[in-house]
């Protein structure tokens, strides 16, 4: 009960950190890319398979092959994003509490977004509403006042906040990947529907 965030072991912290940084680098890859794409992954590499440059190839794939893998290394680091960027939400803050991080995470959340909406993988996409809703779900059942720097009375206090930060995310990635990748968005659901 007595813990506090600075209490993690350094390892974990050094690991999460690298993790985000990855995931950050490879959405800004894929959707820098998107915008020069050549017909290469990577701007050099032609796979065995393509045999050529492919040059219309409208779903994002980053630096990967497929963009269901993509997307999959993607929505694995949203719920990491998710929890660093908590504490842009939690009520209590001291006057000693820190912005940066969640900040930057919140941030790098709304690019991750984008790459996974232009990556148009509709298997990836439950999967992250998924593992979000999971991790709300287990991030309620923590009663430890410091964890989430937030008063201990379950989920009520914070999870209000928590789907409006969420429809926020949403809202400013799909504005921000244009009216080309919306349009490819709406024809990937209509495809579902």
């Amino acid at each position: 009960p007595g813990a506090t965030p600075r209490d993690e072991d350094a390892l974990t912290r050094l690991l999460v950190a690298v993790i985000l940084i990855s995931g950050l680098a490879v959405a800004a890859i894929g959707l820098v890319q998107q915008v020069t794409w050549n017909g290469k992954v990577l701007w050099f590499f032609v796979p065995l398979d393509w045999r050529a440059p492919i040059l219309n190839r409208p779903r994002m794939m980053g630096p990967f092959v497929d963009p269901d893998h993509f997307a999959a290394y993607l929505a694995m680091t949203v719920p990491l994003f998710v929890s660093r960027a908590w504490n842009a939400l939690a009520a209590d803050g001291g006057p000693e509490r820190d912005e940066t991080v969640p900040i930057l995470c919140s941030a790098a959340l709304v690019v991750v977004v984008c790459a996974l909406l232009l990556s148009e993988s509709r298997a990836i996409w439950a999967g992250t509403v998924v593992s979000c809703v999971l991790f709300a779900v287990m991030a309620s059942r923590i009663r430890t006042p410091t964890v989430f720097r937030a008063r201990a009375d379950g989920a009520r206090a914070w999870v209000p906040r928590l789907g409006l930060a969420a429809l926020a995310v949403v809202a400013l990635a799909i504005a921000l990947i244009g009216s080309a990748g919306r349009g490819q968005v709406d024809t990937r659901i209509g495809q579902s529907a």
